[in-house]
């Protein structure tokens, strides 16, 4: 890894100073990379450029220094394409330039931010793979790779690499619990289960960690974990089936059929209440609010959808008197034969709005 520690301005006088004898030369080869304002400056630059390539003893400090100012004059007005045309024949002619990686950087953010993600992505590779890490204004460049292909790559297999990578070689410098995060994202993508899973372990215990986005993060994926762990004996098949056995262990009003059907993380809540609310999860003794004035409506309500079913009761001991039984289809990719299969889930209190 090289460091540059060398402070821009005073390198910049330095190159002005050695190279002043020569300022009054225009070069040709330069007037293609020319943009449509600040001509003058660009100008000036490419001289010192042209006579730091002849003084061989000054060329590692002084190109980095002049090319760090034309590549801002460049960005002041907007001439990306000028500027990657520039880099490129720079590149090519200048092959042992040890701040390459900084320039191929470069080109590849211009093209990034143009949309054109792919061929960003092919110099960011390019980079990583073939020129050792800089050290730019206190930035790794390796570092601003790898984030970048970590959390935006297409490729999950190359996010996950990218993601590793961060852990083992920027410890020091990246969120712990964000990187597992992502990486167990990543996994569950290309059906990894049992190291997404872990992950996901591994994000719970960085409680100091909040996933922009996704503020549920944690509660989410502490069900999700809590669930994987379970017998999930609960579970039914066929939801028809369940909504007759729930209804007849009402009608009996046996506590112990109401309780093998009800779901692990059971929820009890009002139509307003938040679903993440910590009091949605009471362990309310449904049977003790069972008596024979007890209905349960024969079908589901029309609110019922393919992945969610309702079904209206009313004539409970409780002050809120009408219930929903709510049904859930389980998304739970891990195990086929336990995704897309039903549980009730819970409880929702009142009439709905």
């Amino acid at each position: 890894m090289m460091l540059i520690q060398f402070d821009f301005y005073k390198k910049l006088f330095i190159a002005i100073i050695f190279l002043s004898l020569f300022f009054s030369c225009t070069n040709e080869k330069y007037q293609f990379y020319l943009g449509t304002e600040n001509d003058k400056e660009l100008l000036e630059l490419f001289n010192l450029l042209e006579k730091a390539d002849q003084k061989k003893a000054l060329q590692m400090e002084v190109h980095y220094t002049i090319m760090n100012r034309i590549i801002s004059e460049y960005r002041n007005s907007g001439e990306s394409d000028k500027m990657n045309l520039f880099l490129i024949d720079y590149i090519n002619s200048h092959k042992s330039d040890p701040y390459m990686a900084y320039y191929l950087l470069t080109i590849g953010e211009n093209y990034n931010t143009q949309d054109s993600r792919a061929v960003a992505e092919t110099y960011f590779r390019r980079i990583l793979y073939n020129y050792p890490d800089l050290i730019i204004n206190g930035h790794s460049i390796h570092k601003i790779i790898l984030d970048e292909l970590a959390y935006k790559s297409d490729n999950y297999e190359e996010r996950i690499n990218s993601l590793e990578e961060l852990l083992v070689r920027f410890p020091g410098q990246i969120d712990i619990g964000q990187i597992y995060y992502y990486l167990g994202k990543s996994y569950a993508e290309l059906g990894y289960w049992d190291k997404a899973f872990i992950s996901y372990e591994n994000f719970l215990i960085s409680p100091e960690t909040e996933i922009a986005g996704d503020p549920n993060a944690r509660i989410n994926l502490t069900d999700l974990l809590r669930f994987h762990r379970s017998d999930k004996s609960w579970t039914r098949t066929d939801l028809n089936q369940l909504v007759i056995n729930i209804r007849s262990a009402i009608y009996q009003r046996s506590g112990s059929k109401l309780k093998r059907y009800k779901a692990e993380q059971f929820f009890t809540m009002s139509w307003s209440q938040d679903a993440t609310d910590m009091f949605t999860h009471t362990n309310l003794d449904v049977a003790s609010f069972l008596n024979p004035g007890v209905q349960v409506r024969r079908d589901l309500d029309p609110m019922s959808n393919e992945s969610e079913a309702f079904l209206r009761s009313w004539g409970w001991s409780y002050r809120i008197r009408t219930w929903y039984l709510y049904f859930k289809k389980i998304d739970y990719p891990a195990d086929p034969e336990i995704n897309g299969r039903w549980e009730w889930a819970g409880i929702y209190f009142g009439e709905t709005f």
